[in-house]
This record gives C-alpha cells, sequence and structure tokens, in this order.
C-alpha cells in the first residue's frame, strides 16, 4: 500500500479483531482501505471506500478499487476480480445500489453512492477459517510464497514485519479451506424487514446514507439504507 502512496496506520485491536487503516488523500478524493483480521499475521476481510466532495466521478476510483481487487489469497482470480469491479463500478446507480460476486470462494460487493463508494472483500467470520489468509500488509503484488523453507541459520534474527503465514501457527491456527466457502450466508442482509443494506462496523464507521464513512468525518446525506449492528 505505501507504494501507491498511502499511509497506514499501527496494527491495532479495538474489539474482537485486529484493524489496520491506509489512507490516501489527493484532495478531490480521499481512499480509505481498512484491513481487518482475527489475528496479527491474517486478514479476514478488507473494505475500500472512496469519498468524494464535489463532481464525483467513478474514473477516479477505478484504478485503486481495481488494484485492491487482485488481492492474493488461495484460489484467487486476480484478473477476472479486478475485470468485474472495474466494469460493474460504473453500473451503480444505474437502477442498481449493490453488486455482488464470488472469486476463488470470497466475496466481493460494490455499493454506495458516486460520492462514498465502496468495495468490501471476504468477511470476517470468529467461528471459522479466515477467508483470505494474507498478510496484513495488503500488497496485492507480493512474491509468491516458497514451496520450501531455507535453511535455518544458527541464529534466527527477529523479522522487521510479520512474514507471509506457510504454515498454520501454533497459538491460533488458521485452516485453508479444501473447498471454495460458501460466503452468501455470511454477509449483512441488502434487503428485508430492516431496510438495511449495509452494516457499519461500530468500531470505526457510522452510517451516512447508503454506506459508511469514518467515525471523524461528517455526513453530508439525508437518511438512507445503511445502519449500525
Amino acid at each position: 500500500m505505501e507504494q501507491k502512496g498511502f499511509t497506514c496506520s499501527a496494527l491495532k485491536k479495538p474489539a474482537e479483531v485486529y484493524i489496520r487503516d491506509c489512507t490516501l488523500d489527493k484532495t478531490v478524493i480521499v481512499y480509505t482501505v481498512s484491513v481487518y483480521g482475527r489475528t496479527a499475521s491474517t486478514v479476514d476481510s478488507v473494505e475500500v471506500m472512496a469519498n468524494q466532495l464535489a463532481s464525483p466521478t467513478d474514473d477516479l476510483v477505478a484504478p485503486i478499487f481495481g488494484f485492491m481487487a487482485t488481492l492474493p489469497y488461495q484460489n484467487a482470480e486476480p484478473e477476472a476480480a479486478r475485470a468485474w469491479v472495474e466494469t460493474n463500478l460504473f453500473k451503480l446507480g444505474a437502477g442498481k445500489k449493490h453488486l455482488s460476486a464470488e472469486f476463488g470462494g470470497v466475496k466481493f460487493d460494490l455499493y454506495g453512492e458516486p460520492s462514498a463508494r465502496a468495495l468490501d472483500i471476504g468477511i470476517v467470520d470468529t467461528s471459522g477459517a479466515s477467508q483470505l489468509a494474507v498478510a496484513p500488509t495488503m500488497e496485492p503484488t507480493v512474491a509468491p510464497i516458497p514451496t520450501q523453507a531455507p535453511q535455518a541459520p544458527t541464529a534466527v534474527p527477529a523479522p522487521t514485519q510479520a512474514p507471509l503465514p506457510t504454515q498454520a501457527p501454533t497459538a491460533e491456527p488458521v485452516i485453508q479451506p479444501t473447498q471454495a466457502p460458501t460466503l452468501a450466508a455470511d454477509l449483512p442482509p441488502v434487503s428485508g424487514s430492516t431496510g438495511c443494506c449495509k452494516h457499519c462496523n461500530p468500531a470505526k464507521s457510522k452510517p451516512c446514507g447508503d454506506s459508511c464513512i469514518a467515525l471523524d468525518k461528517n455526513c453530508t446525506k439525508g437518511p438512507g439504507c445503511a445502519c449500525s449492528p
């Protein structure tokens, strides 16, 4: 993310999951990437938001959303995911407020008004295995994990950053699913008796119209279908 100009916060754990926020402020548009994981070395879901205050255009949103769609994980389909995101982003608002697709067993959701687009990848399911199981650095161009571990030196120096897990940790094991999971049942309800199309994470966001915004932002939209749990 830093290679794209993002400034990332330190890893924190305000509730049951670890969170890392990365922000890129381009004045006319502000991108925010929030990474969620049940352990410090895994990622369960990623939320990408793009907020524009004036003359919103999806031409500014597509490059970052497409880049994040190439996030590596088991059975990932980066090119197909990028193409779907960059194509369907422009369909939002034309009678569609929420679009979903699944790639490699992981759910992708596009939603939000033109001034506040959002892309969700994966879910946080504390009762099951991690859906993405990638390093929290969230760098889609990361080199592949070696198939064999290198010869251990006599003294192993402390790593400068959390390594990609090549096997299940002993403290909090992350079991890779052998079959593509069905994630639809774990997603927040889009519609129903509650009328809620997006559940905002109270640890970091609040409802604003049909989407969520950071707690320190002022909402300029009227009542919508987003809500807090």
